[in-house]
């Protein structure tokens, strides 16, 4: 019977490949949302823009530009900190990409030894079989001829 004695290795790095893409499925997730949320923030500044606009069509007070102009850049400035928080994001999606990969390869790794390792113990035993059924051909023709 075939036993493959880096079976506990093998074992290994298949959990440390399900942690690995655990953690990358749960950077993307992280990704995905700081990325609506950066839509979001793009969505409001359009709307505030608009607004805006359309309160420079109407007789305003000075005050309601100045504060329409303050959140504007308040939301601006919220839209600069999330497009770094969303680099920062695909950055780390990127590490847990490149750590999964590593992770498939070295698994990958084992499996072929382990398949080689089982193809050569399958020759050996068919092998071992030849040689026993050319053993006993030749014992039943000696038993045979006497």
């Amino acid at each position: 019977m075939f036993v493959f004695e880096l079976q506990s290795v093998l074992e290994h790095r298949k959990i440390m490949e399900e942690m690995a893409l655990r953690e990358f499925s749960d950077a993307t997730v992280e990704l995905n949302a700081e990325r609506l949320t950066m839509t979001a923030l793009v969505e409001k500044e359009t709307l505030l823009i608009v607004q805006w606009r359309e309160l420079a069509g109407q007789p305003a007070k000075a005050s309601d530009f100045s504060l329409y102009t303050e959140y504007i850049r308040r939301v601006q400035q919220s839209l600069r900190d999330q497009a770094a928080v969303v680099i920062a994001a695909e950055e780390e999606v990127d590490r847990k990409r490149a750590a999964l990969l590593a992770s498939v390869k070295e698994r990958k790794i084992l499996e072929t030894l382990k398949e080689k390792k089982r193809q050569s113990y399958e020759s050996w035993i068919a092998e071992r079989e030849r040689k026993t059924m050319d053993e006993v051909a030749i014992l039943k023709f000696k038993w045979e001829e006497s």
